[in-house]
C-alpha cells in the first residue's frame, strides 16, 4: 500500500509537472500535427503549433516555450535546422524529434546538437508523454535554479561588502552590486570579458602579486589562508593606481555540493571604524 501511495504520489508530481509546461509542436503533416495536438492538450499547460521550421522558429521568439518537439525532415526549413537556430537564442532548451525515418546522418547530427530525444513514427503515445515527462523534469530543475540564481543576487547585493561567487575552476559566477561599483562594471559579464580571474586585481600587502600561474589557482589560495583565519590583501580597482589599491580582509565559505565558493571582501579601513564604534559603546 505504501509503495502504490508513493507512486500515485510520483504521478501527480509528473502530472503538475506536464500542467506546468509550455510547448511547441512543429509538424508538416496537418493531420498527424491536430491529432497530436488534441492529445498533448489534454496534458501539457500550453500548446503551440507550427507546420514548418520557420513558423516554428517565428513561434519560439514570440511564445519562448519550454520544450520543443519536432519532426525531422520537412519542407523549407527542417526539423535540425530550426532546432539549431533555437539553441542559439536558449542552448538548453529541451528538443524532442520526431521522425518515420532511420536517417543515420541526420541522427549523428541531432547527438552533436544535444539531442537525445527521439520518438519514431507512429508516435506511440505513452513513450512521447514519457519523453516529454523527462524533458519537464529537466525544466523544473532549471527553474529552480534561477529561482537560487536569483535569490543568491538578492541576498549578495544587499550585503553592504564586496561578495563574489566563483565556480570550482576559479570562474567569477556574479560579483554582488558594491563590488561591481567599485570595479566600474555594471555586470559581471563585463568584468569576464576584460579579466581571466578575480586573482589579477589581488595584491600581497608587501606589493607582490597575490598568485600565478593558473586561473583558478587564486581561489584554492584563499581556501588555503582560512587556515589561518583569513587573509588581508590590497584589492586594486581597474585604471587606478597601485597606492590606491583597498586593504581588505578576505573571508569564504565554501558550498562542496555544488561547488560554489563565496569570498567577501571588508574593507579593513571599514572594519577598523566599526571596531572603535564598539570600543565607544562598550
Amino acid at each position: 500500500m505504501a509503495g502504490d501511495s508513493k507512486h500515485t504520489q510520483g504521478l501527480t508530481s509528473d502530472t503538475e509537472l506536464l500542467r506546468s509546461l509550455s510547448l511547441l509542436y512543429v509538424e508538416d503533416d496537418p493531420e498527424i500535427r491536430e491529432q497530436l495536438a488534441q492529445f498533448l492538450s489534454l496534458r501539457v499547460g500550453e500548446v503551440y503549433l507550427a507546420e514548418n521550421g520557420s513558423q516554428g522558429l517565428e513561434v519560439y521568439r514570440e511564445k519562448k516555450p519550454d520544450v520543443i518537439i519536432t519532426d525531422l525532415l520537412m519542407t523549407g526549413m527542417n526539423g535540425l535546422d530550426m532546432a539549431q537556430a533555437i539553441q542559439e537564442i536558449d542552448p538548453e532548451v529541451p528538443i524532442i524529434v520526431t521522425t518515420a525515418y532511420s536517417d543515420e546522418e541526420a541522427f549523428m547530427r541531432a547527438f552533436d546538437m544535444g539531442i537525445d530525444r527521439y520518438v519514431m513514427k507512429p508516435i506511440d503515445p505513452g513513450f512521447l508523454i514519457n519523453a516529454i515527462t523527462k524533458s519537464a523534469r529537466l525544466v523544473s530543475r532549471r527553474r529552480e535554479c534561477t529561482l537560487n540564481d536569483r535569490y543568491t543576487r538578492f541576498l549578495t547585493d544587499i550585503h553592504s561588502e564586496f561578495v563574489v561567487v566563483v565556480s570550482q575552476q576559479g570562474q567569477v559566477e556574479h560579483l554582488n552590486r558594491p563590488f561591481l561599483q567599485f570595479l566600474g562594471f555594471s555586470a559581471t559579464e563585463g568584468f569576464n570579458r576584460h579579466y581571466d580571474h578575480l586573482g589579477a586585481l589581488l595584491v600581497n600587502t608587501d606589493g607582490t602579486p597575490f598568485v600565478r600561474g593558473a586561473a583558478g589557482r587564486w581561489a584554492d589560495a584563499l581556501v588555503e589562508a582560512q587556515d589561518g583565519g583569513g587573509a588581508i590583501l590590497l584589492l586594486r580597482k581597474p585604471g587606478a593606481l597601485e597606492t590606491a589599491a583597498m586593504a581588505c580582509f578576505v573571508s569564504c565559505h565554501s558550498f562542496p555540493e555544488n561547488g560554489k565558493r563565496v569570498f567577501i571582501f571588508s574593507s579593513v579601513e571599514r572594519l577598523e571604524e566599526r571596531l572603535e564604534v564598539l570600543k565607544g559603546v562598550l
